[in-house]
């Protein structure tokens, strides 16, 4: 399956949009049925084309920038990254390709705090 580059960005982005708002525990703007089709989306990352994926890395790095998961705390950061686990498994499932997802954005969390405040 081929997806434009719009796409990725757009699917990309209206996940970790939510994944903010659960993080800041605000209402959340997408129901049980629209995360079924993501999680079903997501399957789709897993064989992603190396063009794809440096737009889906891309697309992480942009939306990381503007999210609520900036703290100093190592303690802090050590339950932003649970939280994030607990987002992806609650809300798309306990598959591999989530569990892909859920890895590939949290490591690279992970280096971007490193890099900022030594995670």
């Amino acid at each position: 399956m081929k997806l434009g580059n719009e796409s990725i960005s757009f699917l990309v982005r209206i996940i970790l949009d939510d994944l903010n708002e659960f993080l800041s525990e605000r209402e959340r703007s997408l129901g049980k049925a629209l995360c079924n089709t993501l999680s079903i989306w997501l399957e789709y990352i897993s064989g992603a084309s190396p063009e794809e994926k440096e737009i889906i890395m891309n697309e992480i790095h942009e939306a990381l920038s503007d999210m609520s998961v900036w703290e100093y705390d190592p303690n802090e950061q050590k339950q932003i990254v649970v939280r994030m686990y607990q987002y992806f498994s609650d809300f798309y499932g306990q598959e591999e390709h989530i569990k892909d997802f859920a890895d590939l954005f949290v490591d690279y969390y992970k280096q971007e705090v490193k890099a900022e405040f030594k995670f």
